[in-house]
């Protein structure tokens, strides 16, 4: 006999050599509730510029740096005499910096500029306006141009430009 033969012996003997049982039938058991376990990754806050356009004036408060997060931009609004104002959000094309933004010498679009959204308000007050950069595939960095118009004329007038805000 081969000893892999008498090791499956001896197996066999040492267990008792009982006859085989009835199988019993099964038996449907409650199982407990799943308890939903919470991911770990840590939440993001929502990151937030606020941008304050006062009579010829512009200023931008808020990092430079963001996380791929919501994103919030308070444009406030403290105009003198009754007048439109606002906001451009975009990219710029390859090649082109802030510099060239700050350059530009109207209020009108440069070809070079990727407008995301724009935004104009007619009165005083706090404007919230809020862009989901959670889940983007590219990471462009953004820019921010504001204006206003001249109350007597309505000609539109670049106030400053700011960026680059950088996605990360």
């Amino acid at each position: 006999m081969n000893k892999s033969a008498l090791l499956i012996a001896v197996l066999f003997v040492t267990s008792g050599c009982q006859p085989p049982s009835t199988p019993e039938s099964p038996t449907v058991a409650s199982l407990p509730a799943a308890t939903a376990v919470p991911p770990t990754a840590t939440t993001i806050s929502p990151v937030t510029l606020t941008m304050t356009i006062k009579d010829n004036e512009c200023t931008l408060d808020g990092p430079s740096t963001i996380p791929h997060a919501v994103l919030t931009i308070n444009a406030v609004i403290d105009e003198q005499k009754a007048t439109e104002s606002g906001y451009a959000l975009g990219t710029l094309k390859e090649g082109k910096t802030i510099e060239d933004l700050k350059a530009w010498p109207t209020a009108v679009q440069p070809d070079w500029f990727n407008l995301i959204h724009g935004v104009n308000e007619f009165t005083n007050g706090l404007h919230t306006y809020t862009y989901d950069y959670t889940n983007v595939a590219t990471n462009p960095p953004l820019y921010l141009v504001c204006f206003n118009s001249n109350p007597d004329t309505g000609a539109w007038m670049k106030r400053a430009a700011f960026g680059p805000v950088e996605l990360k």
